[in-house]
């Protein structure tokens, strides 16, 4: 997020989209899960950065934080089969 916004600010082209795909595996050590509050706060953070820029974050569902993502006007798309985010027929 922090390049994102460098690029925003300071570069020549500027991208008005990020896409983030499974932020919290990154953040993750060992097979400890980081701490509810540290979850949402991460998610907070794409959601205030969504106010002004097009954000993309690619998580599985049983990850993501307990946060009311309708009644924050997020859109949540969900794939319940096996073919996966941006499967090509």
């Amino acid at each position: 997020m922090a390049v994102s916004k460098y690029i925003n600010e300071y570069g020549k082209y500027k991208s008005d989209l990020l896409m983030i795909d499974t932020p919290l595996d990154g953040l993750e050590e060992g097979k400890e899960r980081l701490p509810k509050g540290m979850q949402k706060g991460i998610f907070k953070l794409f959601m205030e950065r969504g106010e002004s820029n097009q954000t993309i974050v690619v998580e599985n569902l049983d990850h993501l934080p307990d946060i009311d993502f309708e009644k924050a006007g997020v859109n949540l798309i969900r794939y319940d089969n096996n073919n996966g985010f941006l499967h090509l027929n």
